[in-house]
């Protein structure tokens, strides 16, 4: 019994003497922390729920684990092994403040040492289709508009139009939006015979005697680059006096315009600087039969709206005759197509140098974001006192068209388009 005794007393003692050990091993402060570490927390927890619920309380901040603390937490992961397999929550270090405005420098939290990099541009949002068409319908009613249409391209194709009085696919006069239609078709019919903006109506004489419009002396150092920014010096601007009246049906009246701006008694203006005259579009269109053989119709139609995808567009009626500066008929989704597909970025002719005169380009005005142009028709003998039109297309390929039956005015346009940019 007495050996019994002993051996009891014995691990008694040497139970006691373990412990005291362990207690000086684990009461040992750690001066190597020189932070404090947290859990990463959800945006719907405190510090104190996370260390609560996510971590087992059998260490303080701050403390190494000691022996017995190892052991129960061991023993913990074998009675309850859900609990010891539950993902630690990642830890983020935080240096004690300075008062410095510098962040703390901790450990990477990727797995490569390096954090995401930031994109250069936010992700566009999602084109709104009903708030474009609530604006526009709003704009409507406040100028008392009875008849209009509008029409969407999103940047990934998807088309929307809609419609007050007309769908977004019926024709409808584009007016000034025609100079478009005109640049383009000029650019290509340049790069077809070898040439560039920076040819005189002198180099192409022989072409423009035989689409009936003969340079002269006084007019064959005209550049067409000049003709296509508005500063070539051509003023006044014939077109306006009875514009649709006195004209009323006559195709190939750019001839007549273009010509009659081309005498030396009619240039008045200063070349080089810019006055929007529509005798400067008049000249391209003789431009564009002299470079062609064809009719300016049908040379612009198969170079700029057919490789577009547009077949339904006309030159005719009672717009016809202003042809090249005004004349064309589109729908709003037709023209938003032919923004969309000419004006892309990947467009050699968007790349190349241009003719540019403070934003104008060919026929357009581009800001470096957005490409537009607006049209206008006003007259007391017009059933609905005129007729106005505008696009404008962003660099990702969002495009909008709109026309209307009314004359307003820039700052009323304005209106519309700010309103419509911001949705874009």
């Amino acid at each position: 019994m007495s050996f019994i005794l002993r051996s009891i007393y014995v691990l008694v003692g040497a139970a006691f003497l373990f412990a005291v050990a362990n207690l000086f091993v684990s009461g040992v402060p750690d001066t190597q922390s020189t932070g404090i570490e947290i859990a990463a927390l959800s945006p719907q927890q405190s510090p104190t729920d996370a260390i609560a619920t996510d971590v087992p309380q059998l260490v303080q901040p701050g403390e190494e684990p000691g022996i017995v603390a190892s052991l129960l937490a061991l023993l913990v992961g074998t009675v309850a092994p859900e609990a010891a397999t539950t993902p630690t929550p990642v830890a983020v270090s935080f240096a004690p403040s300075n008062g410095d405005a510098t962040l703390p420098t901790t450990a990477p939290l990727y797995a490569n040492g390096d954090a995401p990099k930031a994109r250069e541009e936010a992700a566009a949002a999602p084109i709104d289709d009903a708030a474009i068409e609530q604006i526009f319908q709003s704009w409507l009613r406040e100028n008392e508009i009875e008849a209009g249409a509008i029409a969407i391209i999103h940047p990934d194709g998807t088309e929307f139009g809609t419609g007050l009085g007309r769908t977004a696919d019926d024709l409808h006069p584009v007016m000034s939006l025609s100079k478009a239609i005109t640049g383009l078709c000029v650019d290509q019919l340049l790069l077809e015979a070898g040439l560039g903006w920076g040819a005189t109506l002198a180099d192409i004489a022989p072409q423009m005697s035989a689409a009936g419009v003969t340079p002269r002396p006084w007019n064959e150092h005209i550049t067409l680059a000049s003709l296509v920014t508005h500063t070539s010096g051509l003023s006044p601007d014939l077109t306006q006096s009875n514009m649709v009246e006195d004209t009323h049906g006559a195709l190939g009246l750019h001839r007549r315009w273009g010509s009659a701006a081309l005498q030396e008694d009619a240039i008045t203006g200063a070349p080089g600087r810019y006055f929007y005259s529509n005798t400067n579009y008049a000249v391209l269109g003789v431009v564009a039969e002299a470079l062609s053989g064809q009719s300016y119709a049908q040379a612009c139609m198969d170079r700029i709206l057919a490789p577009a995808g547009i077949e339904t567009a006309v030159i005719e009626g009672r717009y016809g005759s202003l042809s090249s500066y005004g004349g064309w008929e589109v729908s709003a989704m037709d023209y938003a197509r032919l923004a969309r597909h000419w004006f892309a970025h990947d467009q050699p002719h968007m790349a190349s140098p241009r003719p540019d005169f403070d934003g104008y380009v060919l026929g357009y005005f581009d800001d470096g974001s957005t490409i537009s142009h607006s049209g206008r028709f006003c007259s007391t003998n017009h059933p609905t006192g005129g007729l106005g039109a505008i696009f404008l297309t962003i660099r990702d390929g969002a495009t909008i068209s709109a026309n209307w039956d009314a004359c307003v005015e820039a700052s009323q346009r304005d209106t519309l388009v700010q309103q419509l940019r911001e949705h874009l």
